[in-house]
């Protein structure tokens, strides 16, 4: 299955059940869909780049990751964007 296949199928079960479990602070479908249209155009191009290519990953709220929040749950960091990746 496409990357994009796979982001969809994972995306759908957030929104079913994500909200029931408060399982993400923050959830970007957009991004994540854009991401594995890039995956699926770079496997055409040049096959997997590694044995996880286009696996999506969730990323726990205490780990930095450039351009997304960081805010540990904590109300006094929920402005922390992140600058750079850990």
């Amino acid at each position: 299955m496409p990357a994009e296949g796979v982001a969809r199928a994972y995306i759908e079960r957030v929104e079913r059940f994500g909200s029931d479990l408060a399982v993400f602070t923050s959830f970007e479908t957009d991004a994540i869909l854009a991401d594995a249209r890039a995956k699926d155009v770079a496997f055409q191009a040049k096959g997997p780049i590694g044995e996880l290519h286009g696996v999506p990953v969730a990323v726990k709220d205490v780990i930095d990751v450039a351009g997304a929040n960081t805010t540990a749950c904590s109300a006094l960091l929920k402005v922390n964007r992140a600058k750079s990746d850990s």
